[in-house]
């Protein structure tokens, strides 16, 4: 009884959040602010994930990340907890090759910047073996 009322009222504030967020993505957009639109749009995408809503959630994901890329470039360090975020997102929903994808996009740019990539890449196979 307790759970389904903790789930209840959860599900309800992440639905007033998720109004919330669209509307502030909406007003963003016609503004010169692409890093905060860009870090809205990914937090949006995760809860619309948390709500099962994983074609809206992977649209906001997928466009955050391009205008993180946009801003950042593809291998600046900076992108690594980005596609970390957009990987996780897919990993949620069981989609392991998008999932994939973004965390060899992780691992792209660890080397790029010359960082360890045994860590990262120990627990990207533990993540992947979940499914």
């Amino acid at each position: 009884m307790v759970e389904e009322y903790n789930a209840t009222k959860s599900r309800k504030v992440l639905l007033q959040c998720s109004e919330v967020m669209e509307n502030a993505v909406t007003v963003l957009s016609g503004l010169d602010y692409d890093i905060q639109l860009a870090d809205l749009m990914l937090k949006y995408a995760t809860v619309l994930s948390e709500l099962g809503e994983y074609q809206d959630s992977n649209y906001y994901a997928e466009r955050a990340c391009k205008q993180f890329q946009d801003i950042f470039g593809g291998l600046d360090e900076n992108m690594i907890n980005i596609y970390s975020a957009v990987g996780d997102n897919y990993l949620k929903q069981g989609d392991r090759e998008h999932a994939e994808k973004y965390y060899a996009l992780v691992i792209q740019v660890y080397e790029a910047n010359v960082f360890d990539t045994e860590e990262v890449k120990v627990l990207i196979d533990n993540a992947l073996s979940e499914l």
